[in-house]
């Protein structure tokens, strides 16, 4: 716990140096680290693995308190103040989000079976790979944004938000029909035919990540204006609507009244944070790029119908084969609208660079 604290810390203060790039490689190898320490101990059992991880923790440790370019200098009683502030309604902000997953299960378990729980689980596990992307911009805007704050810069703030909703769906948009199409084949090719039950509400829960990304740009964003109590409020309310829609649905219509109830709780909580964001700063929603990504998810999911109806998913390596196929024609008819083709090719820059 020791070492895990104080390599976030290391990695919190490089990224608020507006530095987060750098952060991405430390965070690339630390995973490397682990598999490798981890393959290399496996005879130790446990304690291998454990060990593995602590070491990968101590080299994030080392090396991004190597790269912090601050002074430490000792706290003022204001600043502790404010960060404890803060760090109060952070932590019932961590258990809200921890509590979405926690509340499904649990009513799954308790209404119908622990086995259903397990594909339910599997499902949720699916959806996140769509949000890597959302994830790494929520986290790169938060110390931008804070830092504008500090100028008064509203219409820079309103801007920047603007600019990075179009890329924090760029992803799940079209995961979202992709798995309308192959949400069984996914779950019996990559993990097993007994966990096809949850297929239906996979596809619920994959269209609840598009909420979940509006929600980690409006959230992070009202937060880094500090207004984060407001915030949690507003976490609070969609963490009530949920349970109490888990027990009305749960016992009626299984998983996927799990997956609604969960649905329905992350668009209050996105709608929510929009309307309270658009009252501090000019939010602009990107109408016309949006619109771009619809009509290239809408024809990737049509031409891959009509493949479907003449090829049947019966492998894994062919389910990789259709999935590939689709984000191809997805990225063809995305890269004709110029402004996104110049945001992608602005990222790849960034990225490399």
């Amino acid at each position: 716990i020791f070492v895990r604290e104080y390599a976030q810390l290391a990695l919190h203060i490089v990224e608020a140096e507006l530095r987060v790039g750098e952060t991405a490689v430390i965070i690339f190898f630390r995973q490397l680290a682990w598999i490798v320490a981890g393959y290399a101990l496996l005879g130790w059992g446990a304690i291998g693995l454990a060990t593995a991880w602590i070491g990968s923790r101590l080299l994030v440790l080392l090396w991004a308190g190597w790269k912090i370019g601050i002074n430490f200098q000792r706290p003022s009683v204001y600043h502790v103040r404010s960060l404890f502030q803060f760090a109060k309604f952070q932590f019932v902000s961590n258990l809200g989000s921890l509590s979405f997953n926690w509340i499904d299960s649990l009513m799954i378990g308790f209404f119908i079976t622990s086995a259903a729980v397990g594909s339910y689980e599997i499902a949720w596990r699916v959806t996140s790979i769509p949000m890597i992307l959302t994830g790494a911009i929520a986290t790169t805007i938060f110390p931008k944004i804070s830092s504008l704050d500090i100028d008064n810069e509203a219409e820079s703030i309103g801007n920047l938000v603007s600019s990075v909703v179009v890329p924090a769906v760029l992803l799940i948009i079209p995961t979202f029909f992709g798995a309308y199409l192959f949400a069984e084949e996914i779950l019996r090719y990559a993990f097993g035919p007994e966990y096809t039950d949850a297929s239906r509400a996979l596809v619920i829960l994959v269209g609840s990540q598009i909420f979940q990304a509006f929600y980690m740009v409006f959230g992070r964003s009202l937060r880094a204006l500090d207004y984060i109590e407001q915030s949690v409020k507003i976490e609070v309310v969609a963490i009530v609507l949920n349970i109490t829609l888990n027990i009305a649905l749960v016992p009626i219509l299984g998983l996927i009244g799990a997956a609604v109830a969960t649905t329905t709780a992350i668009l209050f909580n996105s709608v929510a944070h929009y309307l309270y964001l658009s009252r501090l700063i000019p939010v602009r929603l990107p109408y016309r790029q949006l619109g771009t990504i619809m009509f290239a998810s809408i024809t990737m999911f049509s031409i891959l119908i009509a493949i479907k109806q003449h090829v049947v998913v019966n492998s894994f390596i062919l389910l990789l084969m259709m999935i590939f196929s689709g984000a191809g024609m997805y990225a063809v008819v995305i890269l004709i609208d110029p402004a996104i083709r110049s945001k992608v090719n602005q990222n790849i820059r960034n990225a490399l660079i």
